[in-house]
């Protein structure tokens, strides 16, 4: 590198700022060897940012607990607690915590079980006729 060129600490100041003091940027705007520094430790940031998110998401590091959103339901969390657990699902949008949370709610209401129960019935019946139906064809007995 030439004389003058921004050190690692400048560079990682720049990405993690987003800006630069007026002689840095200057410096920047005329050196093409710092741009690529910037440029690479930018892709680098970015590249572990991702691989990052990928792992919070997948092992879901942040998720409540299911007694947590179990509780969330019943409104037995303290308004600590409950804050995060709203913004957890609703404002990050975890799908899977919505997801238990939609089914501790399904399970607390009446309706919803009967409703649930009349299905799975209907289901059953239905495969059963459907079992009594394949088992009159041309198939030998067992």
């Amino acid at each position: 590198m030439s004389r003058g060129c921004l050190t690692a600490a400048e560079v990682s100041a720049f990405i993690e700022r987003g800006r630069a003091d007026a002689a840095a940027s200057a410096h920047l705007d005329a050196c093409e060897a710092c741009r690529l520094n910037v440029d690479s430790l930018e892709n680098e940031v970015l590249a572990l940012q991702y691989s990052m998110s990928g792992l919070w998401f997948r092992e879901r590091i942040s998720c409540p607990t299911p007694d947590e959103l179990a509780a969330a339901a019943r409104g037995a969390l303290t308004p600590e607690a409950a804050d995060y657990v709203d913004f957890h699902v609703n404002t990050l949008g975890c799908r899977a915590c919505g997801a238990a949370g939609a089914a501790v709610d399904a399970d607390a209401n009446p309706e919803i079980r009967r409703k649930s129960r009349q299905a799975a019935r209907r289901v059953t019946d239905s495969m059963g006729r459907f079992l009594d139906e394949a088992g009159k064809g041309d198939a030998p007995p067992p």
